[in-house]
């Protein structure tokens, strides 16, 4: 069981990821629909792995949630339905894994088995 924060700013698709991953025992620190809702739950507690939204409302990106999961060590997957190329402000994030929206919870949850390691 790992403990997951969610950016993702369709609330749907945040209710029906924290859904699929509760159903995989894993432990939510609640979806957040901006990254300055994000950056604050990070400024209380650390997670074990996260899943960025790379486009939000207002052309943001997820970029300053990236930068500081990097800084504190947590392993993140980008979720998006746009294709890594067409987002080069994330480029330095090559080495995250990419999932297309949608995605299927089986491989939604190998992928942060993968980050998480054995």
């Amino acid at each position: 069981m790992a403990r997951v924060l969610i950016l993702e700013d369709e609330a749907v698709i945040g209710a029906h990821l924290q859904m699929m991953l509760e159903r995989a025992g894993h432990e939510m620190m609640g979806y957040h629909n901006s990254c300055d809702s994000a950056l604050a739950a990070l400024a209380l507690a650390r997670p074990d792995v996260a899943i960025l939204d790379v486009s939000l409302r207002g052309n943001g990106t997820s970029e300053t949630v990236a930068e500081r999961l990097v800084a504190m060590g947590v392993p993140f997957l980008f979720l998006s339905g746009r294709p890594p190329v067409a987002v080069p402000a994330l480029a330095a994030y090559a080495d995250a894994p990419w999932l297309s929206k949608p995605t299927d919870a089986q491989r939604l949850i190998a992928t942060i088995s993968e980050l998480l390691g054995p």
